[in-house]
């Protein structure tokens, strides 16, 4: 697993005699993503790939192989399902992923609009359903975040917000994803997660965490979501952390008045300090949103 890949990847190029590229679709600390045909079935898909530089990471390596042995055991639609998953003749560790067509919620975000309550509501319910799925197994996400959550056409999202429905969003990146029977890889007092939407008590690393870190995540997602602004920044003179720890975002109502007082409630619950402050469950987030804006 030392092979001496480069970064640069040229459409057309092949890939470990198993893959031809198409382009990159992103690229992170631990590897690149390219959208890329395998050659073996013929269909296209998400190819991520284990940089080289941590391919000697322990820990970066178990990461990897978690992901897939999270993916291959969920059948779910709103959760990226895994084609195949190996090593290549170099010993590059790869997962081939559903090749999902659209965007991010993060690249929906960087327009610099919020999304309208009634848009965002099936939008909740999909990913709250994918959230139930991995719950019920045990799987906590905790990487719950924008840029993880990948959403069907606009038209579609209008469509099932005109006939009170869900959608199928994609929740992707288990690399962080706690496992039961697996646990052990994070070293006791190491956070894990993206900093402004982690949990208070993903913050102080428990060892007890349950589903509700998700829950937090998630309605910092939609506060994100409803008003174009993050609710943990951080300045030159306070980490987000420190935010984070103390419960203190602007109210979202300051930001977006016209959102009426019980969907900020809603979300605000979501987002709570103490776990049992919050929704029990990620369905149970999804139908207080619903409810709140249909009224």
């Amino acid at each position: 697993m030392r092979g001496g890949r480069t970064s640069l990847y040229l459409p057309g190029q092949p890939i470990g005699n198993r893959f031809r590229v198409e382009r990159l679709l992103g690229r992170g600390g631990a590897g690149s993503v390219l959208a890329a045909t395998d050659l073996l079935t013929g269909r296209r898909v998400a190819l991520k790939l284990l940089r080289s530089s941590v391919a000697g990471d322990p820990t970066a390596v178990e990461r990897f192989r978690r992901e897939a042995l999270v993916l291959q055991a969920i059948d779910h639609p709103g959760v990226v399902s895994v084609e195949d998953a190996g090593a290549l003749d170099d010993g590059t560790l790869y997962l081939a992923l559903e090749l999902l067509e659209g965007c991010t919620l993060a690249q929906r975000l960087r327009e610099g609009r919020p999304i309208l309550p009634q848009h965002l509501a099936p939008i909740v319910r999909g990913l709250c359903s994918a959230l139930e799925a991995i719950h019920a197994m045990g799987v906590l996400h905790r990487d719950v975040k924008p840029g993880n959550i990948f959403l069907p056409e606009q038209e579609e999202i209008a469509r099932a917000s005109e006939v009170d429905r869900s959608v199928v969003v994609k929740l992707v990146d288990f690399g962080l994803a706690k496992v039961p029977g697996l646990e052990g890889l994070t070293a006791r007092g190491v956070t894990v997660g993206t900093a402004r939407y982690m949990a208070p008590e993903q913050l102080t690393a428990p060892v007890s965490l349950d589903a509700r870190v998700d829950v937090y995540a998630t309605g910092v997602v939609l506060y994100e979501a409803l008003s174009c602004h993050p609710a943990f920044l951080g300045t030159h003179e306070r980490h987000p952390y420190e935010d984070i720890l103390d419960g203190r975002f602007t109210p979202l109502l300051e930001l977006e008045p016209e959102l009426g007082a019980e969907l900020a409630a809603v979300v605000e619950r979501a987002m709570a300090k103490r776990p049992q402050d919050r929704f029990a469950s990620a369905a149970a987030l999804a139908d207080a949103f619903h409810d709140a804006v249909v009224r």
